[in-house]
């Protein structure tokens, strides 16, 4: 649905289950006013929402940043998007006036990490080879239906695991079991990764004096 919420439409209803679907932007941090030069390795896109920008990069299991230039359209759209797959505010990253830079977060961080454990056939969204554990976290992320990824641990010369597996049924309560050389990763629930980010948030306030 285009307009179902919790708020506006959503009512009890035996027999379904509804899911909203998470702020793109949330899997971001917002960098300031920054961008890279010709660093838009993944394009440039006029005329889209920052929402929409921050889907865009999602939908690249590479795509590390982006930026999007503040100016508004009468439609409340940005001037423009640009997707990159190496810009960082620690290596290419400069201030420049009238863009916003947004970061990617670490894609391992919205996933538990459940152990020795795999299932059987149950890699319905594909299976990898010699793919980064971040990357393999990066790709079930692109997927609204992927629920958790298994690696297996071998490594290859260059760091990257042997295989990697995207699952759209394997939970650790219905189908995991343990298996030697394999480690299971469960993508964790929107609802939970808002009261995840609360708690942070309390911590922060109560270490630096907050009294509020």
């Amino acid at each position: 649905s285009t307009s179902c919420t919790e708020e506006t439409n959503g009512s009890s209803k035996s027999g379904w289950s509804m899911y909203s679907r998470v702020d793109a932007l949330s899997f971001f941090n917002y960098l300031g006013s920054m961008a890279c030069s010709a660093r838009n390795e993944l394009g440039v896109f006029s005329y889209i929402s920052a929402e929409d920008c921050a889907s865009r990069c999602l939908g690249h299991s590479d795509c590390v940043s982006f930026e999007i230039y503040n100016g508004q359209g009468s439609d409340g759209t940005t001037k423009k998007c640009q997707l990159s797959t190496s810009c960082t505010e620690e290596t290419n990253g400069s201030s420049k006036s009238g863009w916003s830079m947004y970061s990617r977060v670490d894609a391992l961080s919205f996933f538990n990490y459940l152990g020795s454990m795999a299932c059987s056939a149950r890699n319905e969204l594909g299976v990898f080879s010699y793919i980064s554990a971040e990357d393999c976290a990066s790709r079930c992320l692109g997927h609204s239906d992927c629920v958790s990824f298994e690696i297996y641990n071998g490594q290859g010369s260059d760091g990257t695991t042997k295989k990697c597996q995207l699952s759209t049924s394997c939970t650790e309560e219905t189908n995991g079991s343990s298996s030697s050389g394999w480690t299971m990763y469960s993508r964790i629930r929107a609802e939970l990764l808002e009261k995840r980010e609360l708690t942070d948030q309390v911590k922060i306030s109560v270490a630096g004096g907050d009294s509020r």
